[in-house]
């Protein structure tokens, strides 16, 4: 897919997080992890990152937890030890 399809896709719901204004909440953009500048892939081979349009699978989601983790981890302010 176009990323410029997977931002259009996504906009709504990030201008909605854009005008909450709350240190407590951390916006992680999953997009990141699926594409590049140009596209954005929801299969790798024929292992899908998504089981329907909003939702990842396992697969999927587990490419977004290093970057879910490490942002917990300082939120946490602990030692990833």
């Amino acid at each position: 897919m176009p990323r410029t399809i997977a931002n259009k896709q996504q906009e709504f719901i990030l201008n909605a997080i854009k005008t909450i204004n709350d240190k407590n909440i951390i916006f992680l953009d999953r997009l990141s992890h699926f594409c590049n500048d140009v596209t954005c892939n929801s299969m790798s081979g024929k292992i899908p990152f998504y089981r329907d349009a909003n939702h990842l699978t396992a697969i999927g989601a587990s490419l977004s937890y290093p970057d879910l983790r490490k942002t917990i981890l300082e939120l946490l302010n602990t030692d990833s030890h």
